[in-house]
């Protein structure tokens, strides 16, 4: 038994890190389109969900290697850590070092997932591809994207919270529902709910019943919640670095969509009418 449930723990692990970037593809495409057919977007962005794990893999790869060889090479050197303890400059070198590795293996592996996949899903090609579009309006307006960058994180405190207070409430409730459900059940198998027996019925009765309710009920809408809102916002921002990008408004009309992307994009059209009109307006004066 211990055999069959590690081999079907592995064989589902697999799958989640097979499926995972096939659903950010699934999630973008889903969001743009207003509309899921979750079998025809797997078979879709089957090849697409590939190039995503193997880049993110590659990329992974790319940034671990380097200091592992280096820490490898000092190991065999014999260097110790006692002799790297009495210079503070080379540690605090190492440690801004190490730092800045981080947030650029963070800024690419990020900006991969919330900029590269919905360009691929646009305009289709693989990751270096997208990125090859992506990259230079990013680099082009590096105002925009630190604004971004900063109101990304905002965004994700704020919906940190709101998922923080959704999910209290929402134990609250279950597990006051749970503790009555195990109450009544210690009653009725043992006579008294005090005995050892009904005890133990009554707390495996509530565990039943709470965590899967705890997990459809609470957990999972609010993951729902939130991860969409979060990749609507970015579908959003990527709309503001060029209209070639702007995937949702590829699908929505303005007046019906009621999206943020639409409602920017709506703005900037109006600006280019009242900019074309006063300019004929100028010329047919001159």
């Amino acid at each position: 038994m211990g055999i069959v449930l590690a081999v079907v723990v592995v064989a589902v692990a697999l799958l989640a890190i097979l499926l995972s970037p096939v659903f950010e593809f699934v999630l973008v495409d889903a969001i743009a389109r207003d509309d899921l057919r979750l079998l025809r977007d797997i078979g879709t962005h089957l090849t697409n969900g590939l190039r995503l794990l193997g880049f993110r893999i590659g990329l992974a790869a790319a940034f671990i290697i380097p200091p592992a060889a280096i820490i490898t090479a000092l190991v065999l050197s014999g260097t110790s850590a006692e002799s790297l303890a009495g210079r503070p400059l080379v540690i605090a070198a190492v440690a801004l070092v190490a730092i800045g590795y981080v947030i650029v293996y963070a800024f690419v592996d990020r900006f991969t997932v919330e900029f590269v996949v919905p360009a691929m899903v646009a305009d289709g090609g693989g990751v270096i591809d997208g990125w090859r579009r992506v990259w230079p309006r990013l680099r082009s307006q590096p105002g925009q994207t630190l604004v971004y960058i900063v109101m990304h994180l905002l965004v994700g405190i704020g919906l940190s919270i709101v998922s923080f207070v959704l999910f209290l409430v929402g134990a609250l409730v279950i597990g006051l529902l749970a503790a009555g459900i195990g109450f009544a059940v210690g009653t009725v198998t043992s006579g008294a709910a005090t005995t050892d027996l009904g005890i133990s019925l009554g707390v495996l009765a509530g565990l039943v019943v709470g965590v899967p309710l705890l997990v459809i009920l609470v957990l999972l809408p609010i993951q729902v919640l939130t991860l969409t809102y979060r990749r609507s916002y970015e579908l959003a921002a990527l709309g503001r670095f060029g209209e070639s990008l702007d995937l949702i408004g590829r699908y929505r009309d303005d007046g019906e969509s009621g999206d943020v992307a639409a409602e920017l994009r709506a703005g900037r059209r109006r600006a280019r009418r009242r900019h074309t009109v006063g300019r004929l307006r100028g010329d047919g004066r001159q």
